[in-house]
């Protein structure tokens, strides 16, 4: 972490009191469906977090649900891994709130049951106009590790403002980013453990603008940024994991490093609390060089 950055424990922020009106909804709507049996169709979370920029504190909350057309069976593995040791067809649906802005989230994967193979796709949209397009492709290398490859185009609109005129360009940036990564599940002795990670290449090929008059395309010129990630999570039983993970991410002129760390716990076999704390360093003089943020989820299967 950053350093004197000093993690500290959330605030009854607006978000935090959000997720905790819905914690006896799930537990009560949850605990009792679904719990016999060890499989479940359906999943439902709701997130909230804080991040601290050294300035001032922002919040934000996500609620998120997916739906699985053969349902998943717990297994004799931790709860956290039950869809990836027993994949299925799904569909899910995100939507959060950050500030003034709202984003949602439509993907879904489907899976080639004879060749392990899974194909997917998304699509995010964002206020003022930011939109994401993006295509999946993987395989089980066996059952415990998967190799994935995905790819994405994001395209930013900006410049809609009523006190221009004829002079105020409106127009759009397109990113382009490809992601490879991985995910390996192994056992030492009575321990469970992950290791998980990804490189990822982006650009921003073209800026496309026009006014009333003059339509204009500028090829940007901008060199690619490159993101590395790695991870790794511990599962001591079957209902508790913890999780540590590291991203870098660097461009000509820029470079950052993010850190993490989390624990889920599965107080019923269909029911999870999960707190998770991260540090964005951006390499840039304080206070403008650190983003602390902190978050508090619960998941609910039935």
């Amino acid at each position: 972490m950053g350093a004197g950055s000093g993690l500290r424990m959330p605030r009854a922020s607006a978000p935090f009191v959000g997720i905790s009106l819905i914690c006896a909804f799930f537990v009560a709507a949850v605990s009792g469906i679904a719990a016999a049996q060890g499989r479940y169709s359906w999943e439902l979370s709701g997130l909230g977090s804080t991040t601290d920029n050294g300035i001032t504190d922002s919040d934000a909350s996500t609620f998120g649900a997916t739906y699985y057309f053969d349902r998943v069976q717990d297994g004799e593995g931790p709860y956290a891994l039950s869809a990836f040791f027993d994949p299925a067809t799904s569909l899910s649906v995100v939507t959060d709130q950050y500030r003034t802005s709202d984003r949602w989230v439509l993907s879904g994967h489907y899976l080639l049951d004879g060749s392990r193979w899974y194909l997917g796709g998304r699509y995010q949209t964002q206020d003022y106009r930011d939109d994401v397009y993006g295509v999946i492709a993987g395989k089980y290398l066996g059952p415990r590790t998967t190799l994935e490859l995905a790819v994405d185009t994001s395209k930013q609109t900006f410049g809609i403002s009523p006190a221009c005129v004829a002079l105020c360009p409106r127009g759009s940036i397109r990113t382009n980013t490809t992601t490879l990564s991985f995910a390996h599940v192994r056992n030492f002795r009575s321990l469970t453990y992950t290791l998980s990670g990804g490189f990822t290449r982006g650009e921003v090929p073209s800026f496309t603008a026009d006014t009333t008059t003059m339509p204009f395309s500028i090829s940007l010129g901008v060199d690619p940024f490159r993101t590395y990630s790695i991870g790794a999570a511990l599962y001591p039983t079957k209902k508790l994991g913890l999780q540590i993970g590291y991203d870098r991410n660097s461009g000509k002129y820029f470079t950052n490093d993010s850190y993490s760390l989390g624990a889920r716990w599965f107080f019923r076999r269909n029911v999870a609390f999960e707190l998770s704390l991260s540090n964005l360093d951006l390499h840039l003089p304080e206070p403008y060089g650190q983003q602390e943020t902190r978050s508090f989820r619960i998941t609910g299967r039935f």
